[in-house]
């Protein structure tokens, strides 16, 4: 499940706010780590509007994975982490083709919703960013979501993806539907660890089938 930041009903006075889509974990963390959050928001967007470099030493396993997704799946950045157990740890952030600024930081999304201003509306949400999402299970022991990033390389910039409930699960969510069906034709066509793989069509197109799979979308999500 992931926190979706949906407007409430009046409360912005008729302004537009773009959904941006924040799994739960990452709302929570943020939400714990209010500095760190700040740190992060603040460099990351000096990376894409500077196109430059910034530099996090030291940090803990979990803020780095904090971190990266920020930058993999919401600014759309490149990370690099340097260094081994026996020393402190540099993860250099840079600037990539594509990268953007949400409109809506984790850190507003965070306000909005204790404000009441913002509600928690995870299916709804997901479904008004994305179009369609890619359900792959039973992904080999000791295959990374690192190793699916990879994998779905030229489709970077077109996809939210996400760790699934169970071992071995991974939801790949798509703005366009035509995308997704381009990514699932290319992971039947390529020898690859992520067979088991279903297509789930969240915006139904008058006049056609629906492509969901309820039962596949409520294991995931």
């Amino acid at each position: 499940m992931a926190f979706g930041s949906t407007p409430s009903s009046g409360s912005l006075s008729g302004e537009q706010v773009k959904l941006e889509y924040y799994p739960e974990e990452v709302l929570e963390f943020g939400r714990d780590n209010p500095k760190f959050l700040a740190k992060c928001e603040r460099l990351l967007t000096d990376v894409v509007l500077e196109k430059t470099t910034r530099s996090f030493t030291g940090i803990t396993s979990a803020k780095r994975a904090f971190l990266s997704t920020l930058v993999f799946e919401n600014f759309k950045l490149d990370m690099c982490t340097y260094g081994n157990r026996n020393a402190k740890t540099v993860t250099d952030v840079f600037w990539s083709e594509g990268c953007h600024v949400p409109q809506i930081l984790v850190s507003e999304v965070i306000k909005l919703i204790e404000k009441g201003v913002m509600s928690v509306n995870n299916d709804d949400t997901r479904d008004q960013i994305f179009e369609a999402t890619l359900y792959i299970t039973n992904v080999t022991k000791g295959t990374s979501i690192d190793d699916l990033k990879k994998f779905l390389m030229n489709f970077r910039n077109e996809m939210y993806t996400q760790k699934g409930k169970m071992l071995g699960q991974y939801a790949v969510h798509f703005y366009k539907k035509a995308r997704a069906k381009d990514a699932l034709t290319f992971i039947r066509n390529t020898p690859n660890q992520f067979t088991n793989v279903e297509l789930v069509v969240h915006k139904k197109e008058i006049g056609t089938n629906s492509d969901m799979t309820p039962l596949q979308a409520q294991q995931m999500a």
